[in-house]
């Protein structure tokens, strides 16, 4: 069994061959036509000049051609972009801010939700906090609180009763005394009964 002809290489159709001369850039276009052609020449010697034909001509109109040219140039500006922002990172940063303020203006729903609970996430962490650094973190607004002590009896405190503990007691450099009573609020309408306290 022998194996199919080998003559001189099958020039490309000149219609295909001009628009890949179009649409490549120049530094690329003599190195992807010698590759069209021998894929051409190798189509029409195994399978048919038509089935070659139609081969070219899906190439050249799927755009392959196009997509490499655009590729090329977009490796080419990828690397003058990263180049500029090597030296600009500020200039950068700008730029995305940008690109994300666009993005979040087309995408109206979508920004609404992601402020609305990031405006949550922030505020619940900030309550927390609050309470977290006022009960455990800060200390007492007094001098050397960890010297206070708290005293208390079962019957009420008066100030006779804090008077004498005061003459009576020299572990203490100061009192004070609270106590609970509950009050009646007149005014208008119906007396209302509150709790208060006594300092």
């Amino acid at each position: 069994m022998t194996g199919p002809p080998t003559g001189p290489m099958q020039p490309l159709p000149s219609l295909p061959a001009f628009l890949l001369r179009l649409v490549l850039p120049h530094e690329y276009r003599d190195e992807i036509l010698g590759d069209a052609r021998e894929a051409y020449d190798n189509d029409v010697r195994e399978r048919g000049e038509a089935f070659a034909r139609n081969q070219l001509w899906r190439e050249v109109l799927s755009f392959r051609p196009l997509q490499l040219r655009w590729e090329a140039r977009g490796l080419r500006t990828r690397s003058r972009t990263a180049a500029s922002a090597r030296n600009k990172p500020m200039q950068s940063i700008f730029g995305d801010i940008r690109y994300a303020l666009r993005v979040l203006t087309k995408a109206r729903g979508y920004t609404a939700v992601a402020v609305i609970t990031i405006a949550l996430g922030v505020g619940a962490n900030t309550a927390i906090f609050s309470v977290i650094d006022g009960v455990l973190l800060r200390p007492l607004p007094y001098f050397e609180p960890e010297r206070i002590v708290r005293v208390w009896q079962e019957q009420t405190l008066t100030k006779s009763l804090l008077d004498r503990f005061e003459e009576q007691t020299r572990s203490f450099s100061g009192l004070s005394g609270t106590a609970t009573e509950t009050f009646s609020f007149t005014g208008d309408g119906e007396p209302e009964e509150l709790i208060g306290g006594i300092v």
